[in-house]
């Protein structure tokens, strides 16, 4: 049987590297060693029972990197990374799960010097319950990781973590995806290369990055200047989510004559919007937003009285807006006025099945016109 190395040569392509788990020097109990695929890169890593304070939760995790830039932190200390994190709702949904649980099913994923790149919510989880049994309770003493060797750099890091929450079945939540992609190109990567990277479509990455730009560079100093004053402007990456999958602002130069704003100026103003809490208190209103922003009289009801009463009034003048039964019957009048030749040809020529179908629509129509006269 040919080895893959022998395989590749009869290929013609270039054998796949082995970066091995040589040279670990972080204290751990070894149990035994796995092979990460990582495009032509096979990674060794040595799976082991690391002591918590061995390890050091990561200021670049995507999680954590946006909540020190919004809070403004310098060099921010290990407890107040594991503050920053435990405050997060999700993180102590976590912690309830891996104590239902007795332990963590998915090994953590840490640098030789003891950095953790890939579990850091998981890592805080474990800390609590150690804190809480009081060091007592031996599953919470320590913790168990995936040891990446010392050769490994940032780079090849990076492309791994992506392929792990991104591209893989262990995702991360849709706002550290976008974390991590908008890092991403600020390293030089680009979107084209992202979405080929991550088996993705290129709309959908930039829609991500798009909207964790808006959120980074506009919404967090709004956000939080004296008037806003929101304490976890991450929470709102919903909101930001469905901006930029339904409204879509146009680029620089290509606005929507359309729409009352459009590119820049309505990026600027969502954030306001949003900031402000009452124009769209609830994420699931901005899939509503499009519609508005190309009604004047509409838009001028929503930046007096809230999403709501602007949607309101617009599907008063349209009811397929607000209503799947109208939307229906109105695509169905649509097909009707433009039946092709064929199917009126089919009709009439007696076809039993369409005959029948179209016979029943008639029938349906009378009964509701009778209705509606009572």
């Amino acid at each position: 049987m040919q080895t893959q190395e022998a395989t590749a040569k009869t290929n013609g392509t270039a054998p796949p590297v082995l970066l091995e788990a040589n040279g670990i020097t972080l204290k751990h109990r070894r149990l035994e060693r796995e092979i990460i695929p990582l495009g032509a890169t096979r990674i060794e890593v040595e799976l082991g029972e690391v002591e918590l304070d061995e390890l050091k939760l990561d200021p670049t995790n995507p999680r954590l990197a946006f909540k020190i830039h919004a809070r403004e932190l310098k060099n921010p200390s290990q407890k107040q990374l594991e503050e920053l994190l435990w405050e997060d709702p999700d993180v102590t949904a976590l912690r309830r799960s891996i104590y239902t649980t007795g332990g963590l099913i998915e090994a953590i994923i840490v640098q030789n010097d003891g950095t953790v790149l890939e579990g850091n919510c998981r890592l805080t989880c474990i800390r609590k319950l150690n804190e809480e049994n009081k060091g007592k309770d031996p599953r919470w003493t320590s913790i168990r990781a995936r040891i990446l060797p010392p050769g490994v750099e940032r780079r090849t890091v990076d492309v791994l973590l992506g392929e792990l929450h991104i591209a893989g079945k262990n995702e991360w939540t849709p706002f550290e995806q976008a974390a991590h992609l908008y890092a991403m190109t600020q390293k030089g990567y680009k979107e084209v290369d992202l979405a080929g990277m991550y088996r993705q479509s290129k709309s959908y990455i930039n829609a991500k990055i798009r909207a964790y730009r808006l959120m980074a560079e506009t919404f967090v100093p709004l956000a939080q200047d004296d008037e806003h004053q929101l304490k976890n402007p991450d929470r709102y990456w919903s909101w930001f989510e469905e901006f930029y999958k339904v409204c879509k602002p146009s680029a620089a130069g290509k606005e929507n004559v359309a729409r009352v704003y459009d590119g820049r100026e309505l990026e600027e103003k969502f954030c306001q919007w949003v900031a402000g809490r009452k124009m769209i208190p609830r994420a699931e209103q901005t899939r509503t937003l499009a519609q508005i922003l190309e009604n004047k009289e509409a838009m001028k009801i929503f930046e007096k009285a809230g999403i709501d009463k602007a949607f309101d009034f617009i599907a008063d003048k349209d009811p397929t807006v607000g209503s799947r039964l109208w939307k229906q019957l109105q695509t169905t009048t649509d097909l009707l006025v433009s039946l092709p030749l064929a199917d009126l040809e089919a009709l009439r020529d007696g076809d039993a099945g369409k005959v029948r179908i179209f016979e029943d629509l008639v029938k349906a129509i009378d009964r509701v016109k009778k209705e509606a006269r009572k």
